[in-house]
């Protein structure tokens, strides 16, 4: 439930039904402060996401390219620096996630098939559309995989701290499956624009997305 030195750390990009996360070795710890990885992360300086202790499942060696399969466990800090020379968290800190609410609902003849996924995601200028999209993506992977004629009506709401829900509806046809429309949504393409924003600082509170699809070609220009 905390960190030791030599023990495994994560930084979980996403969490909940996916989970994706950055993982790597501690180094060094003095009182609440925590050094680990021994090289960057991404190298973006002081930023903010959760860390979390970690089960190693097993070492892949390899000589150009060795790593380790792991997972999150116990969420135990926040990261607060990524440097050249290492990662530091703050075990006295919490970062903020932001929840993603994905549905999924297909007809097939008269059977219908529902699959939902609720995730959260990283709070963070540069990484919440793509890990969002990211989401998605692997919902629709993990439901729809199949590399057919589409045709989807996708409704996503994007909630901003102090204004009203952001709702969009689109219509989008594809004829290579379901997950190359996820581009079109509205809700996912307008996150950077919504943070990375001159006038005011944002905040996103949760995004909703809603994918019902029919394996027909029916679609309108």
């Amino acid at each position: 439930k905390s960190f030791v030195p030599g023990g495994a750390i994560a930084i979980p990009f996403i969490k909940g039904d996916l989970s994706a996360a950055s993982s790597g070795t501690v180094t060094f710890m003095d009182g609440n402060k925590v050094l680990a990885f021994g090289h960057p992360m991404f190298g973006n300086g002081e930023w903010y996401a959760p860390v979390a202790t970690a089960y190693v499942h097993t070492v892949v060696t390899s000589m150009p390219f060795p790593f380790h399969m792991t997972s999150p466990i116990h969420e135990a800090g926040s990261l607060v620096q990524d440097r050249q020379a290492s990662i530091m968290a703050d075990t006295t800190l919490r970062a903020k996630m932001i929840p993603v609410n994905i549905t999924v609902t297909t007809t097939q003849g008269k059977q219908v098939q529902k699959g939902e996924f609720h995730v959260e995601i990283l709070d963070n200028k540069f990484l919440t559309a793509p890990v969002a999209g990211a989401a998605v993506m692997n919902a629709i992977s993990y439901y729809l995989p199949d590399k057919e004629d589409v045709t989807a009506r996708i409704d996503s709401t994007v909630r901003v701290r102090g204004f009203d829900p952001i709702n969009f509806v689109d219509y989008v046809y594809a004829n290579d499956g379901a997950s190359s429309v996820m581009g079109s949504v509205r809700g996912l393409r307008v996150l950077v624009p919504l943070i990375n924003n001159p006038y005011a600082p944002v905040k996103v509170d949760s995004l909703d997305v809603k994918i019902d699809l029919q394996y027909a070609i029916n679609y309108g220009e």
